[in-house]
């Protein structure tokens, strides 16, 4: 859903047809939020999260994204460059 939220709307309309369901911003967000603590990888949910809520311009829940993502242990070999980017974006504010 993240991706395909990014498509442009007319790309959206086609990739439809073509039998991918509809993605906004908002339906990502909703199966990030429910995917938390069932996937083990919620440093980088939170990641997608703040992406996304950013987008919709919630800036104070983007940032409260990050903030969660960075308490969250590095569990995965893959959790290292998420957890790097989560500091960047938090530098940045």
């Amino acid at each position: 859903h993240f991706e395909a939220s990014n498509l442009p709307w007319a790309l959206r309309g086609v990739a439809s047809r073509m039998g991918m369901p509809p993605a906004s911003e908002e339906e990502a967000l909703f199966h990030f939020d429910k995917s938390l603590g069932g996937s083990g990888h919620d440093k980088e949910v939170q990641l997608y999260r703040f992406k996304l809520l950013n987008k919709l311009r919630k800036f104070e829940e983007a940032k409260k994204a990050v903030e969660n993502g960075l308490a969250l242990p590095i569990v995965f070999n893959s959790d290292q460059p998420v957890h790097e980017e989560l500091i960047k974006i938090q530098n940045s504010f």
